[in-house]
């Protein structure tokens, strides 16, 4: 649980304004830290066992 979402999640932010862009959850309801890299052009994100790519928006 954060403040930017009741599910967790990662939260990408505006550096200049700090509002919220977006929010990626996995749904699985997991507690699990999540681990962020940059990856190119586009964040990747692990949580538990799984990597994902997401869009850099």
């Amino acid at each position: 649980m954060t403040e930017s979402d009741k599910d967790g999640g990662v939260h990408a932010f505006d550096v200049a304004t700090w509002k919220l862009r977006w929010t990626y959850n996995d749904r699985t309801g997991d507690i699990q830290q999540w681990y962020v890299v940059a990856g190119g052009d586009r964040p990747a994100v692990m949580h538990r066992k799984r990597i994902c790519a997401l869009p850099a928006v």
